[in-house]
């Protein structure tokens, strides 16, 4: 991933769990520093997969509108 990940040639929003217990921040990171034009959202969750019984699932769906939207 990492080294096409650079090719990516449209805005990117990036969406990943603040405190995922499957994969860390620290790969969400990385993956935003690799792909130009991308925005990183951290979201306060524990889960790797949101679903819409979780606490961040208003602010997800937001930030997805508002990327959207632009």
């Amino acid at each position: 991933m990492s080294d096409i990940a650079h090719q990516v040639a449209c805005p990117t929003l990036i969406l990943h769990s603040r405190d995922d217990e499957r994969v860390p921040v620290s790969q969400a990171n990385e993956l935003a520093a690799l792909i130009p034009d991308s925005r990183l959202v951290l979201l306060k969750s524990r889960s790797h997969l949101l679903t819409a019984f979780e606490p961040a699932w208003d602010e997800f769906l937001s930030h997805i509108d508002a990327f959207l939207a632009e």
